[in-house]
């Protein structure tokens, strides 16, 4: 059996953990010029964040997230 699940996230709510991102991730957000793009990206990612979190179990120092340029 196939499971889906599906999330749905408030892209325009401020990003209350920012400190959770990576040296990496901050240094991409820093390139959006536009606030609310960056605010947006920074909400996705930290909700990203927290969902695999939650589905893998992994703790934080233990995920890597890989994204190509």
């Amino acid at each position: 059996m196939t499971r889906l699940s599906l999330w749905t996230a408030d892209l325009d709510a401020p990003p209350a953990f920012e400190s959770r991102l990576s040296e990496e991730e901050c240094d991409r957000a820093a390139r959006f010029l536009d606030p609310v793009t960056r605010r947006r990206w920074i909400v996705a990612r930290l909700w990203l964040r927290l969902i695999l979190a939650r589905h893998t179990g992994l703790p934080r120092h233990r995920r890597h997230l890989y994204q190509d340029q």
